[in-house]
């Protein structure tokens, strides 16, 4: 499960929910808004964290790294595989959104995407990408 910070001012109480919460399923908490994902960070070191980028950013890897992030989430747009290879490199996941078309998810997952956001989970998922263990 993937819970956005969307808005100032959402760290704490997401932390404090968090503390207290039994998921039913890992979660990761993440944020185009990365001045918000640390202020989380500080609060909480035991839930994954990866920071959103829509667009290139030059401190992509350095904002990952600073966060002790254990992923970095990018928009389709920013893609490619030498940007998933650099990433993968750099020792994290990298999260793709949003992909809704088959052919689009299979070579993301092909060019070293870890794991996709889709819309669309009854056309994306293990088995249609081919992942099935």
């Amino acid at each position: 499960m993937n819970l956005e910070l969307k808005g100032p001012d959402t760290a704490a109480p997401v932390a404090a929910w968090l503390a207290g919460a039994q998921p039913p399923q890992p979660v990761l908490v993440s944020s185009f808004d990365h001045a918000e994902l640390r202020q989380f960070r500080a609060l909480n070191q035991q839930i994954p964290v990866a920071p959103l980028f829509a667009k290139a950013h030059p401190d992509m890897l350095a904002i990952g790294q600073e966060l002790n992030a254990c992923a970095i989430n990018l928009s389709t747009r920013l893609a490619s595989s030498a940007r998933l290879r650099q990433i993968r490199q750099a020792g994290f996941g990298a999260l793709v959104y949003t992909v809704n078309g088959l052919r689009s998810a299979k070579r993301l997952v092909r060019d070293g995407a870890t794991g996709l956001f889709t819309d669309r989970p009854d056309r994306i998922n293990r088995d249609a990408l081919e992942l099935v263990d």
